[in-house]
């Protein structure tokens, strides 16, 4: 339906727009587009179904033994916040240990060598497990490597070599390592409806382009890297503070999926940061309301319709 004119948006409005979330996907009449202020820097409790303050949050935290960063990996803001939270975990004497997707398993051993030198030199860090050959964008990462490497914490690295990917890709969920193919034995898996709706997911994140043959393939390898982050994640020392894709902590199917299910009476926390800006539909948002234990709203990076020209590689 078009609306004459245009549509302003009080706060008030969309303040009760989410607070209806939970009985229906609330949508406002009319409106197609949000005023971003009216949710950026906010915390979201989706349990208590309202608005929390940063100190409600950051305590709520401190409780968990396993706390769950979801970012978007080009977007500043969201680097801050898991640096802002490293920092409030260690002003409380909690050490945690941080895993890390950004972080191979064939990396491990590199990392070992080099936390047992004592050496805070982040720089040097990353030029031994090749951090930003990996493709990640290092000074972005830097200054959490950095507070972990002056406070001498655990650093386990959390995802499948590409090798390791490369094999599930193609042979699937066989071809995983062993670890992971014994906690698919040994735990429930995902639903049939599930592991449709990530293939659906997997097919629109790559613009409706990705062969038909190879949406299997990658369906089990984001199985098989949820799956395997969930491992290191359980072995680590607690408290533990896991930086990964805002996909890979959602509770119906990521990490917290797999998490809850090693260790069952841990307490486990799933935080998203979610960009928003004037584009964001609020059935957008509704879409979030239940993947998460809480939602970190933040400014969205600007960046171009990755679907625009898009080919690949046949």
């Amino acid at each position: 339906m078009k609306i004459p004119g245009r549509l302003q948006l009080t706060f008030q409005v969309v303040l009760i727009c989410l607070l209806v979330w939970v009985a229906s996907s609330c949508s406002i009449p009319g409106a197609s587009r949000l005023q971003p202020e009216a949710f950026v820097g906010r915390i979201w409790d989706s349990q208590a179904e309202k608005f929390i303050e940063k100190d409600q949050f950051i305590q709520k935290l401190l409780r968990a033994d396993f706390v769950l960063l979801g970012e978007t990996h080009d977007n500043p803001e969201h680097h801050a916040i898991e640096l802002e939270v490293l920092q409030a975990l260690l002003r409380k004497e909690k050490s945690p240990s941080l895993v890390l997707e950004m972080l191979d398993l064939e990396d491990q051993p590199e990392i070992d060598r080099f936390l047992q030198t004592k050496s805070t030199d982040a720089a040097v860090f990353n030029q031994q497990t090749g951090f930003a050959k990996k493709g990640w964008d290092w000074p972005l990462y830097r200054p959490l490597i950095k507070t972990a490497l002056d406070h001498r914490l655990q650093i386990v690295a959390g995802n499948l070599s590409h090798k390791q990917l490369m094999a599930v890709i193609k042979n699937g969920i066989s071809d995983a390592p062993q670890a992971v193919r014994q906690r698919l034995a040994q735990s429930q898996n995902l639903k049939p409806d599930q592991q449709l709706q990530l293939m659906q997911d997997i097919r629109d994140s790559h613009c409706g382009k990705l062969p038909e043959k190879m949406v299997s393939g990658m369906t089990h390898s984001q199985i098989a890297r949820d799956v395997m982050l969930a491992e290191k994640t359980a072995k680590a020392g607690m408290p533990v503070l896991l930086i990964a894709g805002s996909g890979h902590v959602r509770r119906d199917r990521g990490v917290p999926f797999y998490l809850s299910q090693i260790v069952p009476d841990a307490r486990i926390v799933s935080v998203g940061m979610l960009g928003v800006d004037s584009n964001t539909k609020p059935t957008d948002l509704a879409k979030q309301k239940s993947l998460f234990d809480y939602l970190w709203y933040t400014d969205s990076v600007e960046r171009e319709d990755p679907c625009i020209g898009f080919k690949l590689r046949q």
